[in-house]
């Protein structure tokens, strides 16, 4: 991502909301969240999904529209805030999903 890109975060609360409404379909839909849809009704997985939206806002927000974006990543640095969870991995669908965003792209008009 190029400086131009980051000062759009910054400056464009449409683009903010966006990519939390984007974010959160990402890292929350279509995951073992989806086993738990039976259990839940339609209701309640639609609030929890604008709970997530709202969430990934947030942060969104507090890392590129704020001061205190650039104290979160030098506090990131220094300590893990979640120590007892298991570090991320990249799942191998990700990855091979990750391979077709080119192609998704061109198909709108965004080729790179």
């Amino acid at each position: 991502m190029n400086p131009d890109r980051l000062s759009e975060l910054k400056n464009n609360d449409v683009l903010r909301k966006r990519l939390a409404k984007w974010m959160a379909q990402f890292c929350f839909r279509n995951t073992k969240l989806e086993e738990l849809h039976d259990r839940i009704s339609d209701e309640e997985m639609k609030e929890l999904m604008i709970d997530c939206s709202n969430h990934c806002y947030a942060l969104v927000c507090m890392l590129f529209a704020t001061q205190k974006g650039g104290e979160i990543i030098d506090i990131l640095k220094e300590h893990d805030q979640v120590p007892k969870w298991n570090d991320p991995e990249m799942p191998a669908q990700l990855i091979e999903a990750s391979k077709l965003l080119p192609s998704i792209l061109e198909r709108m008009g965004r080729a790179s």
